[in-house]
């Protein structure tokens, strides 16, 4: 009495030629995952032949089942890979942004379609950041920037960045200029600071017509070369930390401002710290020095 019972000699009959007939459909399919998916199931169709049917139709079906085999190892690989690009796809959001994150320091949405440059550590500093530029031509670019300061640079704390940017250099500004109050605001769960300021910025006229060789630097013939005025608006974000601080700065012609602004807004609100520099620390209050300016004057409303 054998060992296994036999099913109805019709039925895997019909079994081991739909076996065949979908492996070899499933082979024809160009998606490796749908190739993947269609022969494997033919394969475990074969399977019943082979362990139900008549001698001859056991050998029939192995045969089905060792193609399928062969062709799902064929096509593990490029599955694979095929089913990544669809993941990556899935997780990339829909309407033009992507997630970055720069040497575990942070995390946050950019627009794909603006040019990248950064994220490398500034030597001796310990600074790092990414500096992205809207498309667009024109003398000056629409730019944000997103670094983060470890505090032995150019800026030894957020208040000494603030206070850099938050008030005119000189006491008063140029004609034109403005500067916000600063004030407090709550982002990626911790206390932050933000203002604004439209500075005046002056680019150097056109290059000359003349050729190198004519070119006299004390000596312009036929036209007075000066220097141009353009009013630059800029937003800055700043986030303290345990060590150091993080600062977002948006930065655009005053005609280009408020276009990006909203890009700006996305990359504020999708910022998140990482790692053990997401503490807020206490503000330093007494008495000032030059590398730890006075606490900065904050808007209560």
């Amino acid at each position: 009495m054998p060992l296994v019972r036999q099913m109805n000699p019709v039925t895997t009959r019909t079994l081991t030629v739909l076996a065949a007939f979908v492996i070899v459909v499933g082979a024809m399919i160009a998606s490796p995952l749908g190739r993947l998916a269609v022969v494997g199931f033919g394969g475990l169709i074969a399977l019943i032949p082979v362990a139900f049917g008549t001698p001859r139709l056991r050998l029939t079906g192995a045969v089905c089942l060792a193609v399928a085999v062969i062709l799902v190892f064929d096509t593990q690989v490029p599955a694979l890979q095929e089913a990544a690009t669809y993941r990556t796809a899935a997780e990339a959001p829909s309407d033009g942004f992507e997630s970055v994150t720069i040497a575990g320091y942070f995390t946050c949405e950019v627009p794909v379609n603006w040019r990248r440059s950064g994220e490398s550590v500034a030597s001796g500093t310990g600074d790092l950041g990414i500096r992205l530029e809207g498309p667009g031509s024109g003398p000056i670019p629409v730019r944000v920037e997103i670094r983060y300061y470890a505090g032995g640079g150019e800026y030894p704390s957020f208040e000494h960045y603030i206070q850099s940017f938050s008030r005119p250099t000189l006491g008063t500004g140029l004609e034109g200029e403005q500067y916000e109050a600063v004030q407090k605001v709550m982002l990626s769960g911790r206390t932050g600071y933000f203002f604004g300021r439209t500075k005046k910025i002056f680019l150097p006229p056109e290059p000359s017509l003349v050729t190198p060789a004519e070119e006299d630097v004390r000596i312009y013939e036929g036209e007075e070369r000066i220097a141009s005025p353009f009013l630059v608006r800029e937003r800055y974000v700043v986030l303290p930390a345990t060590s150091g601080f993080y600062a977002l700065q948006y930065s655009a012609p005053s005609e280009r401002y408020d276009a990006s602004l909203s890009v700006f807004d996305r990359i504020v609100n999708s910022f998140r710290v990482r790692g053990r520099q997401g503490s807020t620390p206490t503000p330093r209050h007494g008495r000032c020095n030059p590398r730890a300016p006075c606490p900065i004057a904050v808007r209560s409303d």
